[in-house]
């Protein structure tokens, strides 16, 4: 599922948020759906596992960061091409993540890209409508607040990956 922020277009702030918000709480959503439902395959990767952030952390300190300590990492990138480069499969595969921010790191170099959206892939294939749309209204929510909420208000709630 591709979601897009209109003419607005989703911006740095909100990609930075976004993995933060993405790292700290990657278990949490992965138990919204079944295990048996859950796309976890080669072309839909976990942040923690097998990010390129992820595997370089844990070959340096020989073991993954913290939900918050992690969620900092991430935020602390200033420009959407690096953040990118560290939230993309360890092999290099720009689309193999289960949220994808390659549209928008696209669009930000060539305004002509057409898909200025993030690709959330973690859903099964579907035609139950009642799933598919409280995923949709999950997702969107997640991208309201990491575009929207206040930076205190953000942070406040990343934190609770200590808990």
């Amino acid at each position: 599922m591709h979601v897009g922020d209109g003419v607005r277009r989703f911006n740095i702030e909100s990609m930075r948020r976004l993995e933060a918000f993405l790292w700290a709480f990657e278990p949490q959503l992965q138990t919204i759906h079944p295990p048996h439902h859950r796309q976890s395959t080669y072309y839909a990767t976990s942040l923690r596992a097998s990010s390129r952030y992820s595997c370089a952390y844990q070959e340096k300190y020989d073991r993954i960061p913290s939900g918050v300590n992690g969620a900092l990492d991430l935020y602390d990138f200033g420009n959407i091409e690096s953040l990118r480069d560290e939230v993309i499969d360890v092999s290099g595969y720009l689309k193999n993540s289960q949220v994808s921010i390659c549209g928008i790191a696209s669009a930000a170099s060539d305004p002509e890209h057409k898909k200025k959206t993030v690709e959330w892939r973690q859903h099964e294939g579907t035609l139950n409508s009642e799933n598919f749309v409280k995923w949709i209204e999950t997702v969107v929510g997640i991208m309201y607040f990491v575009r929207d909420a206040p930076t205190g208000y953000f942070f406040d709630v990343v934190s609770l990956a200590l808990f």
